[in-house]
């Protein structure tokens, strides 16, 4: 069952709401309703949910660190030689 809920915001936080519901195909009180739904942990059916990380998937979250600046033009043998340096001196 719908029910109407008013919220008050910022006049280009609207208009921002509003441009990206229609890229996407939908509309602002849905994505406020996904939002509310993600964020308070319901089950409520509003469309296709994330998949599931499965043990080692989850084992492995946070084990890559990204480059630093420095390193995003490097190639792998230079990456690999700076990490060998660093860990064997």
């Amino acid at each position: 069952m719908n029910t109407k809920l008013t919220l008050v915001m910022e006049s280009d936080v609207i208009q921002s709401a509003k441009a990206y519901a229609d890229r996407h195909g939908t509309s602002v009180s849905k994505l406020v309703e996904q939002y509310i739904t993600l964020v308070s942990g319901s089950d409520a059916d509003t469309g296709p949910s994330p998949p599931k990380r499965g043990p080692l998937t989850s084992a492995l979250v946070g084990s890559i660190q990204s480059l630093k600046r420095d390193e995003m033009n490097a190639s792998s043998k230079e990456l690999v030689g700076k990490a060998k340096a660093e860990r064997f001196g």
